[in-house]
């Protein structure tokens, strides 16, 4: 099959247009759906996006990623609380991610990847049930 091989190209470019219409529509969260769909179609095309997500930074990322979303919500809420007043709502916000990215780190390290190993290891230990074996237990 011949053409062009970036996914925003061909076939698929109805999709960057559908964003674009998408993001026109009022209270709608259709353009956050509509740009995640084409972030899935550039990933799986060739060239310089895939070749991005391949690099350590957004690997690395996309293994913290359920940490730093468990951890981002409480990080923002204690350093809005601490600093209310003190300093404008940028900054807090600047501040709360600067602080979020090593205390979902530190989650990711001291949490996540040991439950991980866990599950893994418990996965080779409990093995499902053949129906031969349901068999011999029933008679």
């Amino acid at each position: 099959m011949e053409g062009p091989t970036d996914p925003l190209l061909g076939p698929n470019r109805w999709a960057a247009w559908a964003v674009v219409i998408a993001a026109t529509v009022p209270d709608s969260d259709l353009a956050v759906v509509v740009a995640s769909v084409l972030l899935i179609l550039l990933a799986r095309g060739e060239g310089v996006f895939p070749a991005l997500l391949r690099h350590p930074i957004p690997l690395w990322l996309g293994r913290m990623s359920y940490s730093l979303y468990l951890i981002h919500v409480p990080v923002m809420l204690a350093v809005a609380h601490a600093l209310h007043g003190a300093i404008g709502p940028l900054a807090i916000t600047a501040l709360g991610v600067v602080l979020a990215f090593p205390l979902a780190w530190a989650l990711y390290v001291g949490a996540e990847r040991p439950a991980l190993a866990l599950s893994r290891l418990i996965g080779t230990c409990i093995r499902p049930a053949t129906a031969t074996s349901q068999a011999a237990v029933r008679n």
